[in-house]
């Protein structure tokens, strides 16, 4: 009956529901599925389904010819109605109405779930939380690029990886991360929070005068050209993992393109300018000052991984002989 019920939703609905709930693939351009059965005997377009315990895990299954690459995928805990999510591969069709799967499962951690209520919510609106001041525009602008950045930039990387988001959710779990990312990583989303924190406080007890009109303006654009050009490097680089590791279980190769041309880490770049400029579009010299300590780790960790890429991942050397800066042009 679920199934039947998540097979009539409209695509735009089922592309909402997985990139919000930051599911591993994405069914952006998924057509109302049809299926003459489910389990291992399907007809042409089909659902196939397999469990795990008491979950479910429902795979869209496009065509049935030699080599089928499935586009997406929904799953649910029917038991539970807990999200999971199910990173799928190639599907090899026998020609006798059977396909064969190698499937990877990975759950939606109770973790996973705080994870995004945190960065979909509550982060994006901490300034207006801490200060009480909902008609803070300023505030309001971070949060909405904050909110849609994440979804669009979710939606664009799940079509074109299908299992980044996945990577991205175990991140802290993997076992080969480096043991000082372990720490840096969390640092760096921590003081962000703290930024937020102090921005808001600082609107609520004045201890700074505020910053010019065109200069929040400016600002205003700087964060949402540093949060873009940081979210195309995810788009771009099916390796961005939430973790610095070699991902050898990944087939780890050197990105090259999109915003890797100009810097070797665009990601960061972009996480830098939204640094320097989101205490100036919140009005706070406190924040700013924040800022530029957080700066700090992000160089500590930009150079660590840079150590790390150049010693372990094959041709990354080669390319940082042809893309000479890590941050900026120029620069360093």
């Amino acid at each position: 009956m679920m199934l039947s019920i998540v097979s009539r939703l409209p695509p735009g609905v089922l592309s909402w529901m997985i990139s919000a709930s930051a599911f591993s693939l994405s069914a952006a351009s998924m057509p109302r599925l049809k299926y003459s059965s489910i389990g291992g005997m399907i007809g042409p377009s089909a659902v196939s389904t397999m469990t795990s315990g008491s979950s479910l895990c429902a795979l869209t299954v496009w065509k049935t010819t030699e080599s089928v690459e499935n586009k997406a995928s929904i799953k649910m805990n029917v038991r539970r109605m807990d999200f999971i999510t199910c990173t799928p591969y190639h599907h090899h069709y026998n020609g006798s109405g059977e396909i064969h799967m190698n499937t990877q499962m990975k759950f939606m951690t109770p973790r996973t779930i705080l994870r995004l209520v945190l960065i979909l919510l509550v982060f994006p609106l901490t300034p207006m939380i801490v200060s009480g001041a909902w008609d803070w525009w300023e505030a309001w602008a971070y949060a909405a690029i904050n909110i849609l950045g994440f979804i669009v930039s979710r939606i664009l990387a799940a079509r074109r990886n299908p299992d980044i988001l996945a990577e991205r959710a175990r991140s802290m779990e993997l076992q080969d991360a480096k043991s000082w990312d372990k720490i840096l990583s969390p640092l760096l989303a921590f003081g962000g929070l703290l930024i937020l924190i102090v921005a808001g406080m600082d609107k609520a007890y004045d201890w700074t005068p505020p910053y010019p009109l065109n200069a929040r303006i400016a600002a205003l654009f700087v964060v949402f050209l540093g949060f873009a050009f940081g979210s195309w490097a995810l788009v771009e680089n099916k390796f961005f993992s939430g973790v610095v590791r070699i991902q050898k279980d990944r087939g780890h190769h050197v990105v090259t393109t999109g915003p890797y041309r100009f810097v070797r880490h665009p990601g960061y770049a972009g996480a830098l300018w939204m640094y320097l400029a989101l205490p100036v579009l919140l009005d706070s010299v406190w924040a700013f000052i924040l800022s530029l300590l957080l700066l700090g780790v992000l160089v500590l960790r930009t150079s660590l991984e840079d150590r790390t890429l150049q010693a372990e991942l094959p041709g990354y050397v080669e390319y940082a002989k042809k893309t000479r800066y890590r941050l900026l042009p120029g620069i360093w």
